[in-house]
């Protein structure tokens, strides 16, 4: 089986050292490495030329885009590149344990209808500094999933939760190249990119979870996701605030227009699309009343709130903060 890993790169001089090695120090050595940096104006370039020199890397590239392109058509262009049977996500900035590539490797073989599994993760600061947290009843993988499991447990993740939110960031994820095939043919960069693989691997019921921590996740002044005292010290959201909430609505809606083609062309279980309709319903809903202040549209919601509350994505407490937006008029 050929293991390529995708990474991305954007004036990150300031961890890419740690991270690069730990690729290339794998139990289980990589086959290809395609790193795309989007145009860097700091050393990152040079730090890596010089340690794949050190380290007679041959099976790694490196490709400069001439523009800068944003990290989902980034990860992209990197994944587009890539030949391996199994693709792994990489960030500049987090640590990968030894074991990593040759563990998710095994699972693979001995699971053939996996087609994408996310991995759990550790914490740390910009100082290497392990963090710590609680996890909350019922949830795994620091607030991204509301699971339950034991340690090492292989666990199948619903098309309705995915439908919901993502369940870990794709710095944790390897897929296969089927999966890699459709997200190329089918994706416009509007969802995030690992989201929209663990979809189209949860559609079939493909996507899985294995709890056990192989990456050290850094949390520093510079991730695309950061830490959150909202809910719990644990949870990594982005602020909640009234452009965030706009962002997030029109997002859900892109993935319903995404997912109806999807469906069109795949078959479904009916279970499952009974699901996908309320979610999307829900997700209208919100629509109708935050962007468009419509007070009747919330209290439907209201309803539906108490139908599919699951305590991550659709809450009593998101709910209130809706109506906050509905009844507020923009100054």
């Amino acid at each position: 089986m050929k293991i390529s890993i995708a990474m991305t790169t954007y004036n990150g001089e300031a961890y890419i050292e740690k991270q690069i090695r730990s690729l290339l120090h794998q139990t289980r050595i990589p086959d290809e490495i395609i790193i795309c940096d989007d145009g860097s104006s700091d050393a990152t370039i040079d730090i890596l030329q010089r340690i794949l020199a050190e380290e007679g890397c041959s099976f790694c590239r490196i490709i400069k885009n001439e523009k800068n392109l944003g990290y989902r058509k980034n990860f992209k262009k990197s994944i587009g590149l890539t030949t391996g049977d199994l693709i792994f996500l990489s960030d500049q900035d987090d640590i990968w344990e030894k074991e990593k590539l040759e563990k998710i490797e095994t699972v693979f073989e001995h699971n053939p209808h996996i087609t994408a599994l996310n991995s759990a993760f550790m914490l740390i600061d910009g100082a290497d500094k392990e963090i710590s947290y609680k996890e909350r009843k019922g949830f795994l993988n620091h607030g991204f999933m509301k699971k339950t499991g034991g340690k090492n447990a292989l666990i199948p993740i619903e098309y309705g939760m995915l439908l919901r939110y993502n369940i870990s960031p794709g710095c944790t994820m390897a897929f296969r190249r089927c999966v890699k095939d459709m997200y190329l043919k089918s994706t416009k960069s509007i969802l995030p990119h690992d989201w929209e693989i663990n979809l189209i691997s949860g559609m079939k019921g493909g996507c899985y979870f294995l709890n056990t921590p192989l990456i050290k996740y850094r949390i520093h002044g510079k991730n695309t996701l950061g830490m959150s005292t909202d809910d719990h010290p644990s949870v990594l959201e982005f602020k909640q605030d009234i452009d965030f909430r706009k962002a997030s609505i029109k997002e859900k809606l892109a993935l319903f227009s995404i997912m109806d083609r999807w469906h069109r062309r795949c078959r479904i279980d009916e279970k499952e699309m009974k699901v996908y309709n309320k979610i999307k319903r829900f997700d209208r809903l919100r629509a109708q009343a935050v962007l468009k202040h419509k007070k009747c549209a919330w209290i439907e919601l209201f309803f539906m709130t108490c139908m599919l509350w699951d305590g991550k994505y659709i809450r009593f407490k998101s709910l209130f903060g809706d109506l906050f937006y509905t009844i507020r008029r923009a100054r």
